[in-house]
């Protein structure tokens, strides 16, 4: 993937965040990779609001018992879209 599209991807992740937590945690927010969306007060409702749109946006399937490491910031996010062969 080249550095467009994964700046393009890490936008829309980013904005996904926003939207699902209401803007609790906006987009400057969101694109740190230091600390996990928790650390940010996401709620569990907001999370789940988060992974429906992950999965409805990008067509992939999130287990939250194998994969739910991967769902903590928007970097990990975007790899595990990526590994996923979303563009």
């Amino acid at each position: 993937m080249n550095s467009t599209h994964l700046a393009d991807l890490t936008s829309a992740v980013a904005d996904l965040v926003v939207t699902a937590t209401d803007g609790l945690i906006d987009t400057a927010t969101a694109r740190q990779s230091a600390r996990t969306f928790a650390d940010y007060g996401m709620s569990s409702l907001s999370f789940l609001r988060l992974i429906d749109a992950l999965e409805i946006t990008y067509g992939v399937e999130i287990d939250l018992e194998t994969d739910l490491d991967a769902m903590r910031t928007v970097a990990s996010i975007v790899d595990y879209l990526t590994a996923r062969g979303v563009r």
